[in-house]
């Protein structure tokens, strides 16, 4: 009894843990607003649990990173940037998840530890449960980040588009951007919401080099190493863009051949492992049965 008493703590402990970074997006507020059903700022929506529960955490992972635990502090600041930055996460907040989830691996694995019949199924699982809740939180940033370099990849073409039409339409390159990010959509929306609020606080050429750099696109860092290059020799802003756009078309029709190129390899592997075997059996079963019958009636 005591057992299941202890899993199911610690199962609410982890749900309590992931439920604190849930927090009511700014569309969703917004539509809220334009419904007439506003229900207050983002600290008011959040349970009083999170406006506890988080900042403590979160002070633990600052701690953790202060004590020189965690010396990955820029690497997941840009991870996060690049994951979209899911539920306004900071680095310490990773860690401190990191740790939590660690933590509850362990005791997990140490309670089936206490049993003599279990003590080695109970190592087992907590060396497993440590490994698995310090990679957990780090492998859904770098899913999301995946993720979002992809749909950046496949979107930017289109955008260089519209930069290019709208400059040579008279626009400068800042509202060209502006006039972008309003037609835009998903995680290139917010790709050039941000890299539009940083040109209008830092400066045109340092927002775009901190945009490549943060990115993680190699299209966009020869984008930008390209607009940087042409600031410093005064050539044409939308003569750029337009080669720009064309090349990025050009590397995704190589990058589509490519993978249309890796098909033929890649369906190799099940043809002979599953679809040859069962042509096999469907053809030459009745034969090999026959031929079994044959050789008993000798």
């Amino acid at each position: 009894m005591g057992f299941w008493l202890l899993s199911y703590g610690i199962i609410l402990a982890i749900y309590l843990v992931i439920a604190s970074w849930r927090q009511k997006g700014p569309v969703a507020r917004r539509l809220a607003q334009l419904r007439g059903r506003d229900e207050g700022p983002a600290e008011e929506a959040r349970p009083a649990l999170t406006l506890s529960l988080r900042p403590a955490l979160r002070r633990v992972g600052e701690f953790l990173e202060g004590l020189g635990l965690s010396g990955r502090k820029e690497r997941l600041a840009r991870l996060i940037w690049q994951a979209g930055r899911p539920h306004n996460l900071r680095p310490a907040d990773i860690t401190a998840l990191q740790l939590v989830l660690v933590v509850a691996g362990i005791a997990a694995g140490g309670i089936l530890a206490l049993a003599p019949s279990t003590r080695l199924l109970g190592l087992q699982l907590a060396v497993l449960g440590a490994v698995t809740g310090y990679r957990l939180p780090i492998g859904y940033l770098e899913s999301r980040a995946r993720a979002r370099r992809a749909a950046l990849e496949r979107a930017l073409p289109e955008i260089l588009d519209l930069l290019t039409v709208s400059v040579q339409a008279g626009l400068g390159f800042d509202a060209a951007v502006a006039k972008v990010t309003a037609k835009l959509q998903g995680p290139a929306a917010e790709d050039f919401g941000f890299l539009l609020r940083d040109i209008r606080v830092r400066g045109r050429m340092e927002a775009l080099r901190r945009w490549g750099e943060r990115s993680g696109v190699p299209d966009i860092k020869t984008f930008v190493a390209a607009l940087v290059q042409a600031d410093r020799l005064g050539v044409s802003v939308s003569r750029v863009l337009a080669v720009q756009s064309s090349a990025m078309r050009t590397k995704r029709r190589q990058r589509a051949e490519e993978r249309a190129m890796q098909a033929p390899v890649k369906l190799l592997f099940p043809l002979i492992f599953f679809i040859f075997p069962t042509i096999f059996v469907v053809l030459l079963g009745p034969a090999a049965l026959h031929l079994i019958e044959v050789l008993g009636g000798m």
